[in-house]
Protein backbone atom coordinates (compact mmCIF):
# COMPACT_ATOMS: atom_id res chain seq x y z
CA UNK A 1 0.00 0.00 0.00
CA UNK A 2 2.53 2.54 0.80
CA UNK A 3 4.50 1.48 -2.20
CA UNK A 4 0.99 2.32 -4.46
CA UNK A 5 0.81 5.91 -2.35
CA UNK A 6 4.32 6.74 -3.61
CA UNK A 7 4.03 6.18 -7.23
CA UNK A 8 0.66 8.27 -7.19
CA UNK A 9 2.58 11.11 -5.08
CA UNK A 10 5.72 11.11 -7.87
CA UNK A 11 2.76 12.31 -10.07
CA UNK A 12 1.61 14.83 -8.11
CA UNK A 13 2.31 18.54 -8.52
CA UNK A 14 3.90 20.09 -5.79
CA UNK A 15 -0.18 22.02 -5.12
CA UNK A 16 -1.62 18.39 -4.93
CA UNK A 17 1.39 17.56 -2.25
CA UNK A 18 0.89 20.65 -0.13
CA UNK A 19 -3.02 20.04 -0.50
CA UNK A 20 -2.73 16.15 0.63
CA UNK A 21 -0.59 16.85 3.45
CA UNK A 22 -2.65 19.35 4.55
CA UNK A 23 -6.09 17.74 3.81
CA UNK A 24 -4.13 14.65 5.93
CA UNK A 25 -2.95 16.53 9.26
CA UNK A 26 -6.15 18.23 9.41
CA UNK A 27 -8.08 14.39 9.43
CA UNK A 28 -5.51 13.36 11.76
CA UNK A 29 -5.65 16.95 14.62
CA UNK A 30 -9.68 16.33 13.93
CA UNK A 31 -9.88 12.14 14.67
CA UNK A 32 -8.18 13.63 17.77
CA UNK A 33 -10.75 15.71 19.48
CA UNK A 34 -13.66 14.95 21.88
CA UNK A 35 -14.08 14.47 25.12
CA UNK A 36 -13.79 10.63 25.00
CA UNK A 37 -10.78 11.05 23.26
CA UNK A 38 -7.44 10.81 26.20
CA UNK A 39 -4.54 13.28 26.58
CA UNK A 40 -2.15 10.78 25.23
CA UNK A 41 -3.76 10.18 22.26
CA UNK A 42 -4.34 13.77 21.66
CA UNK A 43 -0.78 14.35 22.09
CA UNK A 44 0.16 11.33 19.58
CA UNK A 45 -1.90 12.90 17.15
CA UNK A 46 0.10 16.54 17.36
CA UNK A 47 3.37 14.46 16.93
CA UNK A 48 1.90 12.82 13.76
CA UNK A 49 0.19 15.82 12.44
CA UNK A 50 3.71 17.89 12.96
CA UNK A 51 5.40 15.11 10.99
CA UNK A 52 3.81 15.19 8.36
CA UNK A 53 4.19 19.17 8.01
CA UNK A 54 7.45 19.38 8.41
CA UNK A 55 7.51 17.31 4.65
CA UNK A 56 6.21 20.71 3.99
CA UNK A 57 9.47 22.24 4.77
CA UNK A 58 10.97 20.76 1.27
CA UNK A 59 8.27 21.02 -0.89
CA UNK A 60 7.16 24.46 -0.41
CA UNK A 61 8.80 26.41 2.41
CA UNK A 62 6.68 29.42 1.67
CA UNK A 63 3.60 27.43 2.88
CA UNK A 64 5.62 25.95 5.71
CA UNK A 65 6.38 29.45 6.85
CA UNK A 66 2.89 30.13 6.97
CA UNK A 67 1.79 27.11 8.99
CA UNK A 68 5.43 26.85 11.40
CA UNK A 69 3.37 28.97 14.20
CA UNK A 70 1.18 25.72 14.44
CA UNK A 71 3.57 23.51 15.20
Amino acid sequence: MNFIKTIIQINMTKKEKVDDILYRSHVIRSNAQGTDISKKEKKEAQVASRKLLMKLKDIDPLVYDRIKIEL
